[in-house]
């Protein structure tokens, strides 16, 4: 079917059409920000943190990363991943219906 069905004031999106875009949205910014996010609590977190080899702490965001990765994979990049999308994407998607539902409101009462 479409994706899109033509009302007298513009094009509207089906919720099927925004709760995919919205939930592929957040998957993608989560894929790509998370193991920063990572790093960035792991950096916060150093001076509680005792290494393998006795130092402490890291030299940097990509010191950490690739630390992560040699001991743990990329696995250890996206440790907790899963809550932060199902947290993430009701989110993006209530945030996406609020947009669609703005831009027709607008467009229906733009005259």
């Amino acid at each position: 079917g479409d994706v899109y069905k033509r009302q007298e004031y513009g094009v509207q999106s089906e919720p099927f059409a925004i709760i995919c875009g919205g939930s592929s949205a957040a998957v993608t910014a989560i894929a790509f920000s998370y193991p920063l996010d990572t790093a960035k609590r792991l950096i916060g977190m150093a001076s509680q943190i005792k290494r393998e080899d006795g130092s402490a702490g890291y030299r940097g965001v990509a010191h950490c990363l690739s630390s992560i990765f040699k001991e743990e994979g990329i696995r250890g990049w996206y440790r907790g991943s899963t809550v932060e999308v199902l947290r993430c994407m009701p989110q993006v998607v209530i945030m996406w219906f609020a947009v669609e539902e703005c831009r027709n409101f607008l467009m229906r009462n733009a005259a």
